[in-house]
């Protein structure tokens, strides 16, 4: 029996989780090491008292009329969807035309350009499309840019194009026909450029058929990178020692792996045999594929949508501004705590008060002398801590003269 899309970890046992970078494979894993638990009955409820149990009868079947008005809802969103989907594509095939060089913007729009810095004075030739662009993009955006190499800044630069395209079910895959089954992501490179191959890469992520929202697989693809532009390895050279008959040492090469964005086409793979997997081992797995998953979101989510935005600086501007006003959101929340203290220490010189005044008599037959409850280095009771108001300083040596009685705090 197949866990839920809200699977959960076997550190947290029944934690739930709605992370779809779990894969059917890892929730297999996963269900076998924790033998069985996860979804067993409790039997609980043949215990309740007969109207209890109507009651959950009752919530059971409002719970199925709640499941009947989230399915129209899905048909409906999914339907326009579509409908946007077909509306967005022409948009995004004019960019690519512009920023690859295969068309340019409008008379109008060139003439209303103001002349960039320096233009005219000699620079040289107008590229074609827009240069670096989508590597600008990527730059642009924290969770991409943390991928992205100085080597990968060679290959990314001839990246002219970006794109994402729903998959949809076949009706014999287990879901409703031209149900959504996954994403495809495909990276195009302009003709010709040097580092690897063809033209074209993608990475796709296929959506269990069987259960919402549950990433089955994903798969990546064969670069075949040309000599020398691999940035995923670099070459180390070392000479070997002189061999035993006194040969010169020879240089010998060695290829190590270096971390590069180009390592999202080589997505983790969740191995068959799970027994041989150690608890860590486990959660590294798990931890790389959320990543895996995670970058993918945002490529197309984030990045496909709102490229120039990333390009020209707009979005940085857009999420600085958004920061701030949490910023001020959690200064306003502090402030108003602070008040709120405030406030209550002010009660409690006000008690102080009474209780000096209550205590005046009392204090005086005890022989304590001096000001009584005054306020003095009390600490606040700070944001979910304890404690308390102002505290009761130790009054002066005893003094064993009378006191008059109107003698109060001062």
């Amino acid at each position: 029996m197949a866990l839920s899309p809200h699977f959960c970890t076997a550190r947290a046992g029944t934690a739930a989780t709605s992370n779809p970078a779990l894969t059917a494979g890892l929730v297999e894993l996963m269900q076998a090491r924790l033998g069985g638990l996860v979804g067993r009955p409790s039997g609980f409820l043949d215990d309740l008292p007969r109207p209890v149990r109507a009651r959950v009868a009752h919530l059971k079947a409002l719970q199925d009329q709640y499941d009947e008005l989230e399915e129209a809802y899905r048909k409906e969103a999914d339907e326009l969807e579509r409908k946007y989907e077909a509306l967005y594509a022409p948009l995004y095939t004019a960019r690519s035309d512009v920023v690859a060089g295969r068309a340019d913007a409008p008379a109008d729009v060139l003439a209303a350009t103001p002349p960039g810095a320096g233009e005219g004075e000699g620079e040289g030739p107008v590229p074609a499309g827009v240069p670096r662009f989508w590597l600008g993009a990527m730059q642009a955006h924290d969770m991409i840019a943390a991928h992205v190499s100085e080597k990968d800044e060679a290959v990314l630069e001839h990246l002219v194009d970006v794109s994402a395209a729903e998959l949809r079910a076949e009706p014999e895959e287990g879901k409703e026909e031209g149900e959504v089954a996954g994403f495809k992501l495909t990276f195009t490179f302009e003709a010709g450029h040097p580092s690897f191959d063809g033209t074209t890469l993608t990475k796709t992520y296929h959506m269990s058929p069987e259960d919402d929202g549950m990433l089955e697989r994903c798969e990546g693809c064969v670069i075949a990178w040309k000599p020398g532009k691999d940035p995923t390895h670099k070459v180390m050279k070392k000479k070997a020692k002189p061999g035993a008959k006194g040969r010169s040492g020879a240089v010998q090469t060695k290829k190590e792996k270096v971390p590069s964005f180009f390592d999202f086409f080589s997505p983790p793979a969740v191995p068959e045999d799970g027994d041989d997997l150690e608890e860590d081992e486990m959660e590294a797995l798990q931890e790389a594929l959320e990543e895996d998953y995670e970058l993918g979101e945002a490529v197309r989510d984030e990045l496909i949508p709102r490229a120039v935005s990333y390009f020209t600086g707009e979005m940085a501007e857009e999420e600085e501004e958004d920061e701030e006003e949490e910023d001020d959101e959690d200064d306003d929340e502090d402030d108003s705590n602070d008040d709120d203290d405030d406030d209550d220490d002010d009660d409690d010189d006000d008690d102080s008060d009474e209780d000096s005044e209550d205590d005046d008599g009392p204090a005086a037959k005890r022989g304590g002398g001096g000001r009584v409850g005054a306020r003095g280095g009390g600490a606040k009771a700070s944001r979910g801590g304890g404690g308390g108001g102002a505290r009761r300083p130790a009054g002066p040596p005893a003094d064993t003269g009378e006191k008059p009685a109107e003698c109060k705090q001062q």
